[in-house]
């Protein structure tokens, strides 16, 4: 194409020099002088023309080869086009796009080289540019000579002559991108919206600058009313522990799990468990991320018998199910969504379908390295988490039965014949014991793997050892006691009938002798006396008349007094004169400071002790301390106590805060606080 515009030059200038030597035949001999003269200065000045159209013709030549050279080394491609859509003409970098010659190229409709799918976006562009004349832009896919597929970007205009020129940009990396970031976008919005625990966005000064739908639900408000009240609108302000973890998560950036109290839009007050994280966005700004559990239920649950296991165990799965679909519905940003999952308590795990690790948090690396994990399964994302389980080096036959049903759980979890797996499961160290709950969820039906959390359940795990190792020691005290109290009805009810019975004998059979008859008469008076106390004590024993009668003080002071006639131990007794009346709780707490008494008497080789009972606005506080030998309170859990665990069931049956302090040689102090009843009927 440059070659045939300087041709047309050349051709340009060969024409007026011919038409200039036939003007110049054509002209008639000068008649004179100054005709000649006339016809020179024409002349010169038709030369004069010529040279400033040969310099502006070399001008624009050198203009032209400037602008094709930058046509041939443009970065991107340019194709001329034919109104049949056959390309005329394309640059380098159009023929490396397209991965073809140009001669290739030249022979090529332009259509032959678009994705099917992307035709009709051509023609519409086209039709566009024919009708209105208008630069056209768009992208679509394209397809290389060796079939390859490609994104490109085009540019499409109208030439003079008809044609139209088309620039190609190849912007398929950045379409890769953006596919990336749109589908990690989608899903954690979604994990973002659909968490069944409140999820707030805010600022280190507690403007709140998003929630999520659980966050309306919680708080029983919109999402505008929640950002316009801000933090101080659903927290307790008069809640002392809040101020404490603001401090606290300001200084290391992060608080985990801090019981706080929260407000409803009807003012009603509840606890919740709140987990707080301080990042900074993109843009370098501080922002905080909250995520809030409503702990009501559980408070609920801690206050109330535990020996429905299968209770525990629901509500176990339904807390671990939550947890899982807070994972699974996390959002906003990489970073974010990292912050998020390490602000969960629960060691949580995301796999993909064929079991590699995609995603983990801060307490998932902790657990690992507290339960003897490799490092590879700890740290490496990409981890095959079935295969780094069968390399735990401590696995024994129960381990390996363990090991086993995990697999098959989270294999049918990820193949889709089950929703979700839970399974218990012992992980022992030699210094303690401890019980794991593992789930397994599939968050959504289009979710492609699994998310696996695992939370420590040992305190459920010991209180219900504790509660069956008690019961079998409390049936076994039962039998105890029955078969002392039959020892004395028959030891001593019973021998002091058969004297009884003898005395009546000898009555009937002297009846005559008046002496020996008022002697007997005598001794089986004695007799009747002495089993009236026989039959007292027992009745004491099994429940003090005195508590019935007199109240709870007299019968504590009574029970002081006997204690020191019993182990000649001074015990003193001291009341502020006020008392709840609750016959169920006095007798609640008669036991309990039975029992102190107790364990004074046998174990603590103490000189002294002291009962006090006082009434402290709404509750009813009772102290038994001694000077005796003590202990350390870390020693307390090694040899189960079922005094000090009949004591604690005891107090949590009446709701009461049970505390023990003690100090090896600085003697032991029991502290019951019992909350008094307001008003009549069974607590």
């Amino acid at each position: 194409m440059n070659n045939t515009r300087l041709d047309t030059g050349k051709i340009r200038r060969h024409r007026t020099e011919k038409k200039l030597r036939l003007d110049r035949a054509k002209t008639r001999q000068p008649t004179s002088l100054i005709d000649a003269q006339k016809q020179l200065h024409v002349l010169l000045v038709h030369q004069i023309e010529l040279e400033i159209q040969n310099e502006e013709l070399e001008r624009k030549q050198s203009e032209l080869e400037s602008a094709l050279a930058l046509y041939e080394l443009a970065p991107i491609g340019y194709l001329i086009l034919n109104e049949k859509g056959l390309i005329q003409e394309a640059n380098l970098a159009a023929t490396a796009m397209l991965g073809m010659a140009r001669d290739a190229l030249r022979k090529k409709l332009i259509s032959q080289l678009i994705s099917p799918d992307n035709k009709e976006v051509y023609d519409l562009h086209k039709k566009r540019l024919i009708e209105t004349g208008e630069l056209q832009n768009w992208e679509m896919c394209m397809v290389r000579a060796d079939g390859t597929p490609f994104w490109a970007h085009l540019h499409a205009t109208s030439l003079h002559n008809g044609d139209l020129g088309i620039t190609l940009t190849n912007i398929t990396k950045r379409k890769q991108v953006e596919d990336q970031l749109l589908e990690s976008e989608d899903r954690y919005r979604s994990l973002f919206e659909s968490s069944t625990d409140a999820i707030l966005l805010t600022v280190p000064d507690g403007t709140i600058l998003a929630v999520n739908s659980s966050t309306c639900r919680m708080f029983e408000r919109t999402e505008e009313e929640i950002k316009q009240i801000g933090r101080s609108g659903i927290m307790d302000t008069s809640d002392p522990r809040l101020s404490l973890a603001i401090a606290e998560r300001n200084q290391f950036g992060f608080i985990l799990k801090k019981e706080l109290t929260s407000i409803r839009k009807n003012g009603e007050r509840f606890l919740v468990e709140l987990s707080s994280t301080i990042f900074k966005d993109k843009e370098g700004n501080a922002r905080t991320s909250m995520i809030i559990r409503d702990i009501t239920e559980r408070k609920q649950l801690e206050e109330v018998s535990q020996n429905d296991s299968n209770r525990i165990n629901i509500l176990i799965a339904k807390k671990t199910a939550q947890l899982s679909d807070t994972l699974a519905r996390l959002t906003s940003s990489e970073h974010f969504k990292q912050t998020i999952i390490d602000s969960l308590p629960a060691n949580i795990a995301v796999i993909d379908q064929k079991g590699l690790i995609t995603a983990t948090n801060r307490p998932w690396l902790e657990f690992g390295q507290k339960n003897g994990l490799s490092d590879e399964m700890c740290n490496s994302v990409g981890t095959n988490y079935l295969a780094a389980c069968n390399k735990i080096p401590t696995l024994n036959d129960s381990d390996m039965e363990s090991a086993r049903s995990a697999f098959q759980g989270i294999t049918s979890v990820l193949e889709g014949r089950k929703t979700s797996f839970v399974m218990d499961y012992p992980c022992h160290s030699p210094a303690e014991k401890r019980w794991y709950q593992m789930t397994v969820m599939r968050p959504e039906a289009e979710f492609e793997g699994a998310v696996i959390s695992h939370i420590d359940i040992s305190n459920i795990k010991h209180h219900e050892e504790d509660r069956r190792f008690y019961i079998l020691h409390l049936a076994e005290v039962i039998e105890q006691e029955r078969l002392r109290t039959a020892r004395e009805l028959h030891d001593d009810i019973g021998q002091k009938l058969t004297l009884l019975s003898f005395a009546v004998c000898q009555i009937k059979n002297n009846t005559r002798d008046k002496k020996q008859s008022s002697q007997a008469l005598l001794d089986m008076q004695a007799g009747v006396d002495s089993m009236i106390e026989s039959i007292r004590r027992i009745c004491t024993n099994l429940r003090p008349a005195i508590l019935d009668e007199l109240g709870l003080p007299s019968a504590l002071e009574w029970l002081s007094k006997d204690f020191t006639h019993q182990s000649g131990i001074p015990c003193r007794f001291t009341f502020n004169g006020d008392c709840c009346d609750n016959r169920e709780c006095s007798m609640i707490i008669f036991r309990i400071v039975q029992e102190s008494l107790n364990n004074i008497m046998k174990h603590a080789g103490a000189s002294k002790a002291d009962i006090t009972l006082f009434k402290n606005n709404d509750t009813m506080c009772v102290e038994i301390s001694d000077d005796g030998c003590g202990f350390k309170a870390s020693m307390q859990p090694v040899n189960r106590s079922f005094g000090l665990i009949g004591m604690r069931e005891r107090a949590n049956s009446l709701g009461a805060t049970f505390d023990i302090t003690s100090n090896k040689d600085k003697g032991t102090c029991v502290k019951l606080i019992v909350p008094c009843k307001r008003s009549g009927g069974n607590r």
